[in-house]
Formats: structure tokens, C-alpha cells, sequence
């Protein structure tokens, strides 16, 4: 399983509770769980040369810029958001119930949003999660939770 830890520390007991609301989560993947999202990623039918070069990329098994580790990051939670996996059931796990259902609700448009560059920021996806329905109190938990990748 992976391992998120808040920024500047371990998440223990109910401090994982209080980061639900207001922390951002630093996400560490395991071999698994990436091999998972390029086996899911290869059974859609796709080409997994980019997902394969990301996973490369945040394992450390490629030299890399901070751009080309911030690309890396964006196509992990496009796959994710649109494949499922573990890596997704991480993230919603950060989430409050109303907060991880209503990520799931609107996983694909929000990777589709994503990878065509409509949503490119913490900012922006928080403003486009509310268009979607999303209360702000919902919008701003997602935010804080995906801004790692972003």
C-alpha cells in the first residue's frame, strides 16, 4: 500500500482525520500499485509508453527535472482518475465520504479536464470542481489532497 504522509510529518490516529480537512498529502507509491496502473492502463486498450516513462520518473530509475517530475505526477493521477486502482483508492481514502464520492462521481471528466489542460492548478481545479456541484468546503478538501500532484 502506499504510503501519504502530510506535509512536514507521519500521520498518526486521528491526525489523519484532521489532515482530511486541512493538510496536503504527500503521496510515496509502491512497485505494485504503479504496475498496477499500467496493467490497468494496457487492459483499456492504450499505450503505456507515457505512464511507463512517469513511473520510471517517480521511482527514481530516470534522472529527471522538477518539470518532468511535476508531468509525472499529472499522468499518475490521469491514469488513476481513469482507470481505478489502488493509487485512486489511496487518494479518496484522504477524503471525507462526501468529498472521496463526489471525486469518484467525476473522476473521468476531471482527468479528461486535466490532460487537456483546462485544469493545470490547485486553483483552477478547486473553480472547476464547483462548477461540477462540488460545495466549496468539498472542492477545497480535493484540492488540498491532490495539490501534490499538481
Amino acid at each position: 500500500m502506499s504510503q501519504a504522509r502530510k506535509a512536514g510529518g507521519d500521520q498518526q490516529g486521528d491526525t489523519r482525520k484532521e489532515s482530511k480537512m486541512t493538510e496536503a498529502v504527500s503521496y510515496e507509491f509502491t512497485a505494485e500499485e504503479l504496475e498496477e496502473l499500467v496493467n490497468l492502463t494496457r487492459e483499456a486498450g492504450l499505450d503505456t509508453d507515457a505512464i511507463e516513462t512517469a513511473v520510471a520518473v517517480l521511482t527514481g530509475n530516470r534522472a529527471a527535472s522538477e518539470a518532468e517530475l511535476k508531468g509525472a505526477r499529472i499522468k499518475i493521477l490521469i491514469a488513476a482518475l481513469r482507470y481505478g486502482g489502488r493509487i485512486l483508492a489511496d487518494i479518496v481514502g484522504h477524503l471525507s465520504a462526501e468529498a472521496g464520492a463526489f471525486l469518484r462521481s467525476v473522476a473521468t471528466r476531471l482527468a479528461d479536464a486535466i490532460s487537456t489542460g483546462y485544469v493545470l492548478s490547485v486553483a483552477a481545479l478547486v473553480n472547476w470542481l464547483v462548477r461540477m456541484g462540488a460545495n466549496q468546503n468539498v472542492a477545497q478538501m480535493i484540492g488540498t489532497v491532490l495539490s501534490w500532484f499538481f
